[in-house]
């Protein structure tokens, strides 16, 4: 690839990283004040993406380029893109319902997707081609998959990885990181995503810094209780709920308990619940709350935006430590 052609990339995917950080820097800020995003800033990197992958594979597939044997029949395969990004950036009614039966206009658009994606897989497209598009749109499901299981709790967090599988559908031309990771950049660009190293890295920032903070902050008021202290914090029940889940919950409801002892515990009434799947946040918080008890452990709805965006900025900077540290083990070990 010549060096125009990659000064081309560079510039496009320089837009890329802007309008990433803008979106998710105000996303990041309204999910730590209220625990809610915008549609909207997924709209515009989702949309921007599909946009620029017109520029991204004319340069690729033109001369000077890697890709080579593209012919214009091959820009079809931006449709089953864009038609991914239709389908997140609108709340549409379930593609069937005992009540309403099939929802039509979401058929018709799915249709669309798969039959476009058919006749690209049918025009013998270049190979690099077919990762290209197909990379994007099977993260964009895979992201939905880890949303409806729970591992990706938050919409708006579902949706940001989303919206960042189509933006950046290959790695940034100019990614130079401390840490780049064990396999060349373009193998990397398709059996692990951008997006994907984003999330990760947003993980992990998020399971070393979180328990660290609530575990120096339980330390300094005398709160020892393991794991809870490495997973909340003691609230008075006095207070609202807000932006957190409760961890105690009274068996039988609010008046099973007595609210005797510290944390409950003497009662034997009171238990703790880690499971965010059986709490009825409210509920559970007014039946604390009716047992006199004054002071119950909670866990904070994590932001998860906020170290999304940190992610992403360390993912651009340092790259890939863990991919990297299991590509250095294997490598010892063989």
């Amino acid at each position: 690839m010549d060096y125009g052609v990659m000064g081309l990339l560079s510039a496009i995917d320089a837009v890329r990283v802007a309008i990433a950080l803008v979106c998710l820097s105000i996303a990041a800020y309204t999910d730590y004040r209220t625990r809610m995003a915008s549609d909207w800033l997924w709209r515009v990197m989702g949309f921007t993406g599909v946009f620029l992958m017109f520029f991204d594979i004319s340069a690729m597939g033109g001369p000077g380029g890697d890709g080579g044997d593209m012919a214009p029949v091959h820009y079809v395969g931006i449709v089953p893109v864009f038609v991914a990004v239709l389908d997140i950036s609108f709340d549409r009614p379930p593609l069937y319902s005992r009540e309403n039966g099939f929802y039509l206009p979401g058929l018709v658009l799915l249709a669309v997707g798969f039959f476009s994606l058919l006749f690209f897989l049918l025009s013998k497209p270049p190979l690099w081609l077919i990762f290209y598009f197909i990379s994007p749109v099977a993260m964009v499901y895979f992201y939905y998959i880890l949303y409806l299981v729970w591992i990706i709790q938050g919409g708006a967090d579902a949706k940001a990885l989303m919206a960042m599988s189509v933006l950046f559908p290959r790695y940034p031309a100019f990614w130079s990181p401390l840490v780049p990771g064990p396999f060349p950049e373009a193998e990397m660009s398709y059996a692990y995503p951008f997006s994907l190293l984003v999330l990760t890295n947003a993980a992990i920032l998020a399971a070393v810094f979180y328990p660290a903070v609530l575990f120096f902050i339980n330390a300094r008021r005398g709160d020892f209780c393991f794991p809870a202290m490495l997973l909340g914090y003691r609230k008075s029940t006095s207070e609202p709920l807000g932006f957190n889940w409760p961890m105690q919950k009274i068996d039988g409801g609010a008046g099973a308990g007595s609210g005797e002892g510290e944390n409950g515990e003497g009662a034997g009434k009171v238990r703790f619940v880690y499971s965010l799947k059986t709490l009825e946040g409210e509920k559970e918080w007014e039946n604390l709350r009716e047992t006199g008890l004054e002071k119950a452990w909670v866990r904070p709805k994590i932001p998860l935006l906020v170290f999304i965006l940190a992610g992403f900025v360390f993912s651009l900077v340092v790259g890939n430590p863990l991919g990297a540290a299991i590509g250095w083990l294997i490598a010892g070990l063989f």
